[in-house]
C-alpha cells in the first residue's frame, strides 16, 4: 500500500500526454482522466501490466471489482467488432512486468 501511494504521488507530477505515453509503451488502456491514468499506472507498476486476452488475443481484459475477475470486452478487428466476454481469475491471467 505504501509503495502504491508513493507511485501515486510521483506520477501526479506528469502531464496527461506523458502518462498516456507510459501506458502506450506497455500496451495498456489509455482512456480516462488524469487520476484514472495515474491509478492505472501505479497498479501496473506494482502488479504488472495486464496482458492481451489469451483467449481472443486482441482484447484488453478489465478488472471487475464486483466479481474480482478480469473480463475481456472483445476488440475491433478492421471493420468488425469481435466479442469475447471471457472471464479470468486473478491467478489465470498472468500479469507481465511493467516497462519503465
Amino acid at each position: 500500500y505504501l509503495k502504491y501511494q508513493e507511485y501515486l504521488e510521483e506520477l501526479k507530477s506528469h502531464n496527461v500526454d506523458q502518462l498516456k505515453a507510459m501506458l502506450r509503451k506497455n500496451d495498456q488502456k489509455i482512456g480516462g482522466n488524469k487520476p484514472e491514468l495515474v491509478a492505472r499506472i501505479a497498479d501496473c507498476k506494482i502488479l504488472g501490466k495486464i496482458p492481451r486476452c489469451p483467449h481472443c488475443a486482441g482484447g484488453k481484459p478489465q478488472f471487475d471489482y464486483k466479481t474480482s475477475k478480469y473480463k475481456c470486452p472483445g476488440f475491433q478487428d478492421d471493420d468488425v467488432f469481435k466479442n469475447c466476454h471471457k472471464t479470468f481469475t486473478m491467478s489465470e491471467l498472468v500479469r507481465e512486468p511493467w516497462l519503465d
